[in-house]
């Protein structure tokens, strides 16, 4: 069974550092932090279709299209990771998302995350 596409508002709420847990009616979220800032993002998964998962994988991309890269895969019973901002060259932009781990199929990824160069 394919995992269905959820949304930052609808399965996957995903909040960014000291962002409220509450999902926002806006899906585009947005931080400033320098480089090597740590960020934390938290999310919900529904629990009864926590066996179907192995896992999930935070993505970064310069642009909020993509290409999107993974850069932490994160353990299924997990609701959040902390990870360092990175940039590429010349760019004050990074745009994260959250995607569930089905084997080697991933679901539709949530809304991008946007953090700005501070």
């Amino acid at each position: 069974m394919a995992l269905a596409k959820f949304s930052l508002i609808a399965l996957l709420l995903l909040t960014a550092s000291i962002a409220c847990r509450n999902a926002p009616t806006d899906p585009s979220i947005v931080a400033k932090r320098a480089p090597g800032e740590r960020v934390t993002l938290a999310w919900d998964y529904p629990v009864a279709s926590e066996l179907k998962i192995q896992g999930f994988a935070l993505k970064q991309s310069a642009s909020p299209e993509g290409p999107f890269r993974t850069v932490v895969r994160i353990a299924a019973d997990q609701r959040k990771v902390d990870f360092q901002v990175s940039y590429e060259p010349g760019k004050n932009s990074s745009y994260y998302v959250v995607v569930a781990l089905e084997g080697e199929t991933e679901s539709a990824a949530t809304n991008p995350i946007q953090i700005q160069r501070r």
